[in-house]
């Protein structure tokens, strides 16, 4: 190992390796890198007991509000990611909802149903499929 410096393995992070001992130290000076650098976690998991990567899991961006989620699969989420809707930035948070004894998805059910957005509790949980009605 040289004497040299590694610069921006990691955010704020410079590896210095000096006489093959290596220290992590923070270095607000260092060049930040880019969020999701690396893509999509190449590994599959296994989600209700079926192998899937993460263009296979994530259909829609719900799984996308959980940080760990949005790790693994952080360019599949970055395809969901609408920044003007906060709150909502991934679209619906969830997959299916049951509305009036009615399982669906809110995109179904506001595209029949569009008045619906004007009910906050609605709005809550179909607050992406609202937020395309303009």
């Amino acid at each position: 190992m040289g004497g040299g410096l590694l610069s921006g393995l990691y955010n704020n992070i410079q590896l210095y390796d000096h006489a093959s001992i290596q220290v992590c130290v923070v270095d607000h000076s260092a060049p930040k890198l880019e969020e999701c650098q690396y893509g999509d976690t190449k590994d599959t998991f296994t989600v209700s007991g079926v192998l899937m990567t993460c263009s296979e899991w994530m259909k829609t961006g719900a799984n996308c509000y959980t940080e760990s989620n949005r790790l693994l699969c952080c360019e599949t989420c970055r395809k969901f990611h609408t920044p003007d809707n906060i709150g909502c930035e991934y679209g619906d948070p969830y997959t299916s909802v049951k509305i009036s004894g009615v399982v669906t998805s809110c995109e179904a059910y506001i595209q029949d149903n569009p008045s619906g957005c004007t009910r906050q509790s609605l709005y809550n949980i179909c607050c992406g499929s609202c937020f395309k009605l303009g």
